[in-house]
């Protein structure tokens, strides 16, 4: 397990801002998501710093949307029964 540094110690553990290791990992997603600031851009995974990857791979999938994504939503409704 690795030991995360305080806030005085994140650029001896990180390294300096904008080295080759801060991009060198790449996490993929169990689902597809919205970029927060373009919601039209939907990405499947994403670049991190090496020494987090891990960690961010381990995360479980639960992690994701407090409610399912809306077409696996609609696609559900559709196959209830009607009411009598």
């Amino acid at each position: 397990m690795t030991e995360w540094p305080t806030q005085s110690g994140v650029r001896s553990f990180f390294g300096e801002p904008g080295s080759p290791q801060a991009t060198a990992g790449m996490v993929d997603l169990a689902y597809p998501m919205k970029i927060a600031w373009d919601k039209s851009q939907i990405i499947r995974r994403f670049r991190c710093h090496a020494k987090v990857e891990k960690a961010l791979e381990a995360l479980p999938a639960g992690c994701g949307p407090a409610r399912p994504p809306a077409i696996a939503y609609r696609q559900r409704r559709r196959q209830r029964a009607p009411l009598p």
